[in-house]
């Protein structure tokens, strides 16, 4: 008895299309600040050395840097390293030409950047930011949240209720600097992957943070040192900030200056990071006080 062969299945464009974007999916996103892998040593070859030994995963990494190009790689790349994407914290990811989406609440935004970014906010408030900011991603327009009429509104508005004592030139630049840091990260085309995990707070928390609230996905940081203690010594040195406020020794003058100002966003950063984190690990013992007083959970 002749026995007619089972037709061959084929498989759908879509059904083909569906499998091949979930094979592109990474197991573990990496996300990395000013160091793998253009920097030799220190958490670049901690990162490298985890990707290394664990061939089974399949990991992309994010580099972040100030602007492009991005430096000559001081790794071999490896096997199971299947992306490497860059977010240049300089770049807002859209086009320029301001159009305003009937969708976007002017007065909403001012107020949600202000709580995010001056007032500590963590997770709750860098969540309204990224919900109030969606019209603008979707279409490609926040170029326009720094260089329009409503950017120009923006930074006027938070200047006469943070520091009309400051000089407006350096308030500017700050703001600048810091709020299209902000956009960047939160407007950076976000790679799929099954956990995001960051190396550190700062953008790298922040993206982290917009990546757990954007996907569902689990988040977690393994901090090798407490980035906003670093950043604080920083800015305290940093002889390009102008002191332009002289508290002397009163202790209860609310005042704010530029220092102020830059520290309050790191530590809404970071804040935000450790809240959307499932875990949060550290080197030693010595830096979970600091992590806990920056909002991480005991």
């Amino acid at each position: 008895m002749l026995v007619r062969p089972e037709p061959r299945r084929t498989r759908s464009p879509l059904a083909r299309l569906l499998r091949s974007r979930k094979a592109q999916i990474a197991d573990v996103c990496l996300i990395v600040e000013g160091a793998y892998p253009h920097v030799a040593g220190g958490v670049s070859t901690w990162v490298h050395g985890l990707i290394r030994r664990q061939p089974e995963l399949r990991f992309s990494v994010i580099a972040i840097l100030p602007e492009p190009p991005p430096p000559v790689a001081k790794y071999d790349a490896l096997p199971n390293l299947h992306r490497l994407h860059h977010l240049y914290l300089s770049e807002t990811y859209g086009r320029r030409g301001w159009r305003r989406p009937s969708s976007l609440d002017q007065a909403a935004f001012d107020q949600a950047a202000h709580a995010f970014l001056s007032t500590g906010g963590g997770l709750g408030e860098l969540g309204k930011v990224e919900q109030l900011i969606g019209p603008l991603v979707k279409e490609r327009r926040t170029a326009d949240l720094l260089d329009s009429t409503l950017a120009w509104n923006l930074v006027c508005d938070l200047y006469a209720r943070e520091m009309p004592h400051e000089s407006f030139l350096h308030f500017f630049w700050a703001w600048r600097a810091l709020f299209g840091g902000l956009v960047a990260t939160l407007s950076f085309p976000l790679p799929e992957a099954r956990v995001y995990h960051t190396v550190s707070t700062g953008y790298a928390g922040l993206l982290a943070a917009r990546a757990s609230v954007e996907t569902g996905r689990p988040a977690m940081i393994t901090e090798h040192g407490v980035y906003t203690n670093e950043r604080r010594i920083e800015i305290l040195q940093a002889e390009w900030i102008v002191d332009t406020l002289d508290k002397g020794f009163a202790i209860h003058d609310l005042r704010r200056d530029l220092r102020d100002f830059w520290t309050t966003a790191f530590e809404s950063y970071a804040r935000a990071c450790y809240e959307a984190c499932t875990d949060v690990i550290t080197l030693h013992g010595g830096n979970q006080s600091a992590q806990i007083m920056q909002g991480a959970s005991p």
